[in-house]
């Protein structure tokens, strides 16, 4: 029926382009509400030398052996499935359906024997987008998505059960690396006051951009935020003590520990801000901006113990706020570059597993006959011994263990034969 339809719907079309060209002859000879059944449309067809045109499409064929791979596979699924006592809610089948906002018909009418067949479309095929649909092994339906290639998000109104999601950060997955943050003042200052902080909050500081600002700058409005510590600026130095503070400004422009250096050999130290009055004291003496003494380690940490030795910051603002720790994230969208979040976020994480190699190593020995090799406290021994070569040898992260019989017994004796 639909194709008939569809038929029906390039009769209409042809009719209309004929009577561009030629004229509307049904007026001319006076006939009135004409209606052809599928016989007349077929004999005029052939009257008119016209076929019918499919589209077609060059598909792969299917290997030989196809039923029998298919059996396979849902028998190493099934096998899976049962001995991981996997839960049906947990298996997910999803499938991407490309589509255009302009699908030509797959069937037309065109005269026989022409080798290009025109096909009338709004001129949209290209503009595509994808339909992705997905369902639990229990039958639960997921909700549909619908990805557009697009530049900017869509300023239409939508539904209220339509959620619109940007392409990039929106795949935020967690991955092991943490930084705790510990701000310290350069003279190593703890008493009353140590806490004092004047961030510039109106632009988010401390910020942490590009996750390598470490140390604190003043401003001459005396609010503060946080920057690398490479940076080349003036400084503040406290000339008093940290109970009675005096400043001083020091035009030369040096990296924080450069100027840290020079604080601590011409006068006591960095200066350390105690209360809005002393912060009112620097801000007066600074003309832009200057190094104070508040810093922080770098403090970077994977979750498994490893040593941080690499980095792929992306360069965004890694907002701190008052947070004592925040957590690392990776995004496919950001070519898998990080950044940090609040770890009190939910998201998708990232796990992984460490591989186990195995090798079995036979060991021969030559011991006096009265010893016996299979007492469990001399078995131990010998491994200890062999644990620490390996050790020394820096295979520190390989674990040796006796492969031990069903009686325990490790070492079985050789007997020498003459022949």
């Amino acid at each position: 029926m639909a194709k008939g339809h569809a038929y029906e719907a390039q009769f209409k079309l042809m009719a209309i382009s004929y009577e561009e060209e030629h004229g509307n002859q049904a007026d001319e000879m006076k006939i009135e509400h004409f209606q052809g059944g599928p016989s007349w449309c077929f004999r005029f067809m052939q009257r008119c030398n016209f076929s019918i045109r499919t589209r077609t499409t060059v598909a792969q064929r299917r290997p030989a052996d196809y039923n029998e791979k298919l059996a396979s596979f849902h028998s190493y699924c099934s096998k899976h499935i049962a001995d991981k006592r996997i839960q049906p809610s947990h298996i997910t089948n999803m499938d991407e359906v490309p589509l255009t906002f302009n699908i030509p018909v797959n069937h037309t009418v065109e005269k026989k024997g022409t080798s290009m067949v025109a096909i009338h479309t709004m001129g949209y095929e290209k503009a595509s987008f994808t339909v992705v649909l997905g369902c639990h092994a229990n039958g639960q339906k997921l909700l549909p998505v619908v990805i557009f290639k697009r530049k900017a998000l869509p300023k239409e109104t939508f539904s209220a059960g339509v959620v619109i999601k940007e392409k990039g950060h929106s795949s935020d997955v967690w991955i092991g690396l943490y930084n705790e943050i510990d701000w310290k003042w350069s003279d190593g200052y703890t008493g009353t006051g140590t806490d004092y902080r004047q961030w510039k909050t109106a632009s988010n500081e401390p910020d942490f951009n590009n996750a390598i600002q470490f140390c604190v700058l003043s401003g001459y409005l005396g609010n503060w935020w946080d920057d690398s510590c490479a940076r080349e600026l003036p400084f503040i130095c406290n000339t008093g003590t940290q109970q009675g503070a005096t400043f001083t400004y020091q035009k030369e422009q040096m990296n924080w520990s450069d100027a840290q250096t020079f604080c601590r050999e011409n006068f006591a130290d960095l200066a350390t801000v105690k209360n809005d009055a002393e912060n009112q004291m620097i801000a007066k003496l600074i003309t832009n901006e200057a190094w104070i003494g508040l810093f922080r380690e770098p403090n970077l940490f994977w979750s498994d113990g490893s040593d941080f030795l690499f980095s792929n910051w992306d360069s965004v603002q890694n907002q701190i706020g008052s947070m004592n720790v925040i957590c690392g994230v990776t995004s496919s969208g950001k070519l898998g570059k990080w950044k940090f979040l609040s770890c009190e976020k939910q998201l998708p994480f990232v796990c992984y597993s460490v591989s186990e190699f195995k090798k079995v190593v036979k060991l021969r020995l030559k011991m006096e006959d009265s010893v016996d090799l299979n007492d469990p406290a001399l078995k131990a021994s010998i491994l200890k011994k062999l644990q620490d070569r390996l050790q020394d040898s820096g295979m520190g992260g390989a674990t040796l263990k006796w492969n031990e019989q069903p009686d325990g017994g490790v070492f079985q004796k050789e007997i020498d034969t003459e022949i």
